[in-house]
């Protein structure tokens, strides 16, 4: 009887059924329109249309179902909440959250500020300053004033080309150095006009400035320098953290004429670059390719590498103090959980010390030689928020480059696809024509701007008005709970508080 009365009751609006469908398909079919052709801000949508709509009510729904879970996804080595905070941050958004830590302070290694409340006055006009300031690298007369924050190396090919210009013009507009990654230097780099600070790089395959056969020709590279005016520094990349002893690889699917073109390389078979460099042979031939490098280009030359053996990096120091003309301005130390494009999963993190253990044993290897105030170090692996570039620079470093913010900004989401063709769905590493320059780099810009204006907030607090005061101040940042910090035994960490030199003990290990 009552499926009778409600039947009956809706019988005068039987015709609104066809109606009803139909405006959905119309309402459908306009909003693909919407998200394919007409909205630019979203590159998801551009790609998948309204299929993307899922993703958006999963990034809505998320905080809310699992608004305690801070368990990190092992794949990439990253918190989802980590990444984001850098797209809030990228989008404009302030970055403040409510009671949202589910940090265990107790736990072994845990970082604490020793921050002051009595003793202090508001600093933060003098930090930003010193922020902005940068470092100075200089050695035997060339001089550059380096941001303290930089993209780091992430080559063209690898990204799309719109990737790239966002970067360039982004970075710019923050006033942050961008590394063109071992791909070779393009017009892409410079879209930034003549505010980009570029730092060209090569590694062992010396795209951009390589032979017919593959090796390193110095004429091509001063010929890239002459042509481009935003190169303030060249690096030369001995190795990366995440795959330390092996060359950088790009798949030949990936490989277009113009990326070709400017890597001097074929078309019809994979790109991978050596393991190791022709151009010289060890610590001492290297000091000595600084030195010809740096006569030629009059640019301050940096050499990236990653620590797995620390009698290395000591045979490094022994070289430069033999021929002090080839001291690197600066060294920038990659750490073993820093990421990459491509990579065979058994290498991954087996190969480097993590960057907490690494930048230390740099920094008192440096001192022991008495080469700190000459040689610079640069953090990278995993340094993406302020905290962690205050943790960085506490444990050494003087400057730090992220790749990985930098990607995020941009729209990454970490789907792991780099390496495969057509299957990134942000724009990013593959489909950049869907990737929109204007707003990404306006992303970017913002945020390399609010990472600096947090730098400020975290560091303000411990007293220091120089961020300079900030480098190697182990004790001043951080206590020791439990048993130990970091990786190194406690014995060596406690020489390291106390004032000794553990470096003897760690060669002796």
């Amino acid at each position: 009887i009552g499926s009778a009365i409600v039947y009956q009751s809706l019988e005068p609006f039987r015709f609104m059924g066809p109606i009803l469908f139909s405006g959905h398909l119309v309402g459908m079919f306009a909003f693909e329109i919407y998200c394919r052709f007409c909205q630019r801000q979203h590159t998801i949508y551009r790609l998948y249309g309204q299929l993307a709509s899922y993703r958006e009510f999963k990034e809505w729904a998320k905080p809310k179902e699992l608004d305690y879970n801070t368990e990190p996804d092992k794949r990439i080595g990253t918190s989802r909440r980590a990444q984001e905070s850098v797209q809030a941050s990228a989008h404009g958004d302030s970055g403040l959250e409510s009671h949202r830590s589910g940090l265990d302070p107790d736990r072994v290694g845990a970082l604490m500020r020793r921050t002051q409340t009595l003793r202090r006055v508001d600093n933060r006009i003098p930090l930003h300053a010193s922020i902005l300031r940068g470092v100075r690298l200089g050695v035997y007369g060339v001089v550059h004033d380096r941001p303290l924050v930089g993209v780091s190396g992430m080559a063209l090919g690898t990204l799309t080309r719109q990737a790239v210009s966002a970067l360039s013009i982004g970075g710019a507009e923050a006033g942050v150095i961008v590394n063109t990654g071992e791909g070779g230097v393009a017009t892409y780099h410079v879209e930034g006009g003549d505010a980009c600070q570029v730092e060209l790089q090569f590694g062992t395959g010396y795209f951009g400035c390589r032979t017919l056969v593959g090796g390193f020709d110095l004429e091509k590279l001063v010929a890239l320098v002459a042509r481009f005016p935003q190169i303030v520094s060249i690096q030369i990349k001995g190795s990366q953290g995440a795959k330390a002893g092996h060359g950088g690889f790009l798949p030949r699917e990936k490989i277009e004429p113009e990326y070709a073109q400017i890597r001097g390389i074929p078309m019809d078979r994979d790109c991978e670059s050596p393991p190791v460099h022709s151009a010289f042979v060890g610590p001492e031939g290297l000091v000595r390719f600084i030195a010809c490098i740096r006569k030629a280009t009059g640019k301050p030359i940096t050499f990236k590498m990653a620590i797995g053996s620390v009698t290395e990096f000591d045979e490094l120091c022994q070289a430069i103090v033999a021929f002090p003309e080839g001291a690197p301005d600066a060294i920038q130390i990659d750490g073993g959980e820093g990421g990459t494009g491509a990579a065979y999963m058994e290498v991954f993190g087996q190969a480097a010390l993590p960057l907490n253990d690494a930048i230390q044993v740099a920094d008192l290897l440096l001192r022991r030689y008495n080469l700190r105030d000459r040689v610079k170090l640069i953090g990278s692996g995993q340094v993406f928020q302020a905290d962690h570039i205050a943790r960085v620079m506490a444990l050494g470093a003087d400057a730090v480059m992220t790749a990985r913010g930098a990607k995020y900004a941009l729209g990454c989401v970490a789907a792991g696809a780099c390496h495969k063709p057509g299957e990134c769905p942000s724009g990013v590493a593959n489909h950049g024509e869907a990737l929109d320059v204007s707003v990404r780099s306006k992303y970017i810009a913002n945020y390399y701007r609010r990472l600096i204006d947090r730098l400020v907030i975290f560091v303000e607090p411990m007293g220091l008005n120089d961020i300079a005061h900030l480098v190697g101040t182990r004790t001043q940042f951080m206590e020791m709970r439990q048993v130990k910090i970091w990786r190194m035994s406690d014995v060596h960490m406690r020489m390291a508080l106390e004032g000794a030199n553990p470096v003897d003990s760690l060669l002796a290990t």
